[in-house]
């Protein structure tokens, strides 16, 4: 069966050549169109994590104005960012600076003066260290 399948082979070879055909001009031409599809296609992958990445901050920015005039508590912002967070397969929303930087568009959205930032009861033990300044970032 081995001996049928290589002589089979070294036949379609053998006509290959003997008609012109090129397989490794035909290859090289086919590997250049093939990249060009793969890097449409990356294109297309890393839009979609902006577009996720966008809408995760815009949810959290949404989450933070309703805040800004209610009186909730730290605990209840912090486990309804949680479950945003969640929701976009973000595991570790307390060190993503993007989390930051959206609560910060949300309070300035907000029209929360920056000195009052770090007294709003719901970002109670949120706004300390590099948190603070993300959310600045957000803020501006």
């Amino acid at each position: 069966m081995k001996k049928s399948c290589l002589v089979l082979i070294g036949l379609m070879v053998l006509a290959l050549v003997m008609s012109g055909c090129s397989f490794s001009d035909s290859s090289r031409h086919s590997s250049r169109s093939s990249t060009s599809p793969s890097r449409s296609s990356a294109r297309a992958g890393d839009q979609r994590v902006q577009k996720v990445a966008q809408n995760y901050q815009e949810d959290v920015a949404a989450l933070t104005l309703l805040y800004v005039g209610s009186e909730g508590s730290s605990f209840d912002f912090q486990r309804e960012l949680g479950q945003i967070s969640k929701n976009y397969g973000i595991v570790d929303w307390e060190n993503t600076p993007e989390t930051f930087i959206a609560i910060g568009t949300g309070l300035k959205r907000g029209m929360i003066a920056p000195g009052a930032i770090e007294s709003l009861p719901f970002l109670k033990g949120l706004t300390e260290g590099r948190n603070y300044s993300h959310i600045m970032k957000g803020y501006r």
